[in-house]
């Protein structure tokens, strides 16, 4: 596994840019990457125990928003507010971590640099200090702290996030005065090496300049998805989960107009937007199939915090095998605080689990469970539910799965992350209420009302149940035969927030030596820049294959998506770019498969999984932990030697040679009725079950072309 997500990808641009648009969408994330401020190393390493105080980052890409980004500018700060987060009432706060979005556009990266700046909030007003025209920032203010980082070599065209500590800063970070409410963060992009005078003004360091087509970004997302009132008007949403902010922001627009105003910030004084000056707002993204959402930076901030735990929190003691089940009731705008003790860890390595839900309650409330330090339990920072229960019941699941699911509920499979023993707090809020860490409980001002709490573990040393199959979130293949041939085409889906996406295909005879299974996760199917894996299940739960880089060479298109080809030997080709299938990947795979019935879980890389040694009964257990949200499919394919027909083979005559004018006159020949004896395929090229058709002509061409079948 490269597991630097696509640092060397040798990829082309996701999308075309000749030309920017000041707001688009679309590309895919490149992952998020660790940088050192220069000068100023972090000593000692990152601090895991720090919790974010204000965060517009961590779920962008799950919800779909975060591939947004501005162009025609090559720097922006935005207002970064603490209300609504652990640091509202806090004092002495030092960030000591920050996480922010860019755009790399046109080119890769080789030498560039991000410049962050720190602005107290007071120091800066986005309409302009002193009015319209001028600088947004007061003349006299000084920044709280600055820094740079070299980015390394980055490949077009993503959205990358690059986290710095900022532990080796002087004073170990960067101090918030107490009467601040919040900081405005500035993110720019510098030429290596070059340092502005003052830092009220950029215009000698910025890599393009005055220039209408930037080849770099500054990236935006939504972590709640807060609706806008109106595509015009988004009145004061809220873009983060953790932390508020305003729906102005500053925008160093680089276009001819601009000009004058090259480097610095200069406010419009209330004039509607991009009116003559460079303040924007209301910058609105519309989620496919979704309401209007307000945008802001991303950015994440991450500092030291004490946090009080909860007061009048019922205890329930350490939880039994025999499980608890309780009622209570919860009010508007209110939040009902209990904690609970595991006498052990729940986790995949021991086979132990908690399960939690509101299954019953007469009212519609959330769920969320923390750590004794008021971070989200599980590890994964998603620890927080509404609706996953059946009807508008909550769930959350640790450990180990799989547990049958509750009427239309989603299944207990441990998706929320693994647990140690110790003791935890659980908030139960009003239905659509939001969480965040250092016991953050956001409660809504819905109706609430009477609920019932249930949990249940094994921890105490009771057997685990029997796993049961997965549900199908993904594609049912159906029927695939492969001494008849059979071709379904793939379903691309987005894999969703530490999602995993599961499939089901039923084999009526072996994949063998004489006859394949071909799993081809192409490219428009799948997204290019994916760092995927799967895994394929027997019907008991075992793990038979697995499968991570196809091709860790980075050599062919997508390197970094599976692929499976299993039993026949051979070298089919479908057109898509893939590595040859040649009946060995992975290694083993020419082993085959028998005939049955077979589950398919495709995920983002990492996942959390029991091994990946084929043999041993998984219980069907893959746990999602990317943060991206990209797409995953495969186009199913068998047929064989024995029976059935290869598909899609760009060396049709099975000389060696791929596409040549011989592979055109035996397929012409095949389609008069004379198949040629060495032919691996017959004039169903493309394998649909209609023999030599305008169909099968037309992929035949498209494969010689290079193209998919």
């Amino acid at each position: 596994m490269n597991r630097c997500l696509l640092l060397a990808l040798a990829a082309g641009c996701a999308v075309a840019t000749p030309a920017l648009a000041q707001e688009m969408g679309g590309l895919p994330f490149g992952g998020e990457i660790r940088v050192e401020p220069n000068g100023y190393p972090s000593h000692g390493g990152y601090n895991n125990r720090i919790i974010a105080v204000y965060d517009n980052v961590t779920n962008v890409f799950g919800n779909g928003t975060g591939g947004n980004y501005l162009g025609v500018c090559e720097e922006t700060m935005d207002d970064c507010g603490f209300a609504n987060g652990p640091w509202a009432t806090a004092t002495n706060r030092l960030i000591t971590e920050i996480t922010w979005g860019v755009a790399v556009v046109g080119t890769g990266t080789t030498t560039e640099q991000n410049a962050i700046v720190f602005w107290k909030r007071s120091d800066v007003n986005f309409q302009g200090w002193s009015g319209s025209g001028t600088n947004m920032v007061n003349p006299a203010a000084t920044p709280l702290a600055v820094f740079t980082a070299n980015l390394g070599v980055n490949a077009c065209c993503f959205i990358y996030q690059f986290t710095s500590s900022l532990a080796g800063l002087p004073g170990g970070g960067v101090a918030v005065p107490n009467s601040e409410t919040g900081v405005v963060v500035q993110v720019a992009w510098m030429n290596n090496g070059c340092v502005p005078s003052d830092w009220h003004s950029n215009n000698t360091c910025m890599p393009n300049g005055c220039a209408s087509a930037s080849s770099r970004g500054i990236a935006f997302g939504s972590n709640s998805l807060a609706p806008a009132n109106n595509a015009n008007d988004p009145g004061t949403a809220n873009p983060a989960t953790v932390g508020i902010t305003i729906p102005s922001f500053g925008r160093d627009i680089s276009n001819a107009a601009m000009c004058p105003n090259i480097g610095s910030f200069v406010g419009n004084g209330g004039a509607p937007v991009n009116a003559g000056n460079v303040e924007n707002r209301f910058f609105v993204f519309t989620p496919t199939g979704g309401a209007p959402v307000t945008m802001g930076q991303q950015i994440r901030l991450k500092g030291d915090v004490a946090c009080p735990v909860p007061t009048g929190a019922t205890a329930l003691g350490s939880v039994p095998d025999a499980g608890i089940n309780t009622t209570g009731t919860v009010g508007p705008s209110t939040t009902r605080w209990y904690t609970l003790g595991l006498a052990s860890a729940a986790n995949d390595s021991s086979l132990h689990f908690l399960d939690i839900d509101t299954e019953g309650s007469a009212a519609d409330v959330s769920i969320a469970l923390f750590d004794s330090n008021g971070v989200f339990a599980g590890g994964l920072e998603d620890s927080f539910n509404d609706n996953g229960g059946s009807g508008t019941n909550a769930q959350l699941s640790f450990g180990i799965g799989r547990r049958a699911a509750a009427g239309d509920g989603l299944q207990y499979d441990g998706r929320n992350g693994q647990l140690n023993a110790g003791t935890y707090y659980l908030a139960v809020m009003p239905g659509s209420s939001s969480a965040g860490g250092c016991f953050t409980a956001n409660a809504s001002a819905s109706a609430g009302g009477a609920f019932q709490l249930h949990l249940r573990t094994n921890v105490n040393g009771a057997p685990l149940a029997t796993s049961v199959a997965p549900l199908i979130n993904g594609q049912d293949y159906g029927t695939l035969d492969p001494t008849a041939g059979t071709q379904v085409p793939g379903i691309g889906q987005e894999t969703g927030l530490h999602g995993v996406i599961w499939s089901k295909f039923v084999l009526s005879t072996p994949a063998d030596a004489n006859h394949f299974l071909d799993l081809d996760f192409h490219p428009p199917l799948s997204t290019e820049s994916a760092d995927g894996v799967s895994y394929i299940f027997n019907s008991n739960g075992d793990l038979v294959y697995f499968m991570d880089d196809r091709d860790p060479s980075g050599v062919s298109q997508a390197p970094l998506l599976p692929q499976f080809s299993i039993g026949q030997s051979g070298s089919r080709d479908y057109g898509s770019g893939s590595p040859p299938f040649d009946g060995n990947t992975p290694a083993g795979a020419s082993a085959g498969l028998p005939a049955g019935t077979y589950y398919m879980a495709n995920a983002l890389f990492g996942t959390q999984d029991l091994g990946v040694t084929p043999g041993a009964a998984r219980r069907w257990h893959v746990r999602g932990t990317s943060g991206s949200n990209l797409n995953l499919g495969a186009d199913a394919l068998t047929g064989g030697s024995g029976g059935g027909n290869l598909c899609c083979l760009s060396d049709y005559n099975g000389d060696g040679d791929v596409g040549t004018d011989a592979d055109i006159e035996a397929f012409f020949s095949c389609l008069s009725g004379n198949c040629c004896a060495t032919c691996p395929q017959d004039a169903d090229f493309n394998c649909d079950g209609d023999v030599g058709t305008d169909a099968d002509i037309e992929s035949f061409f498209r494969v010689l072309a290079g193209g998919n079948c």
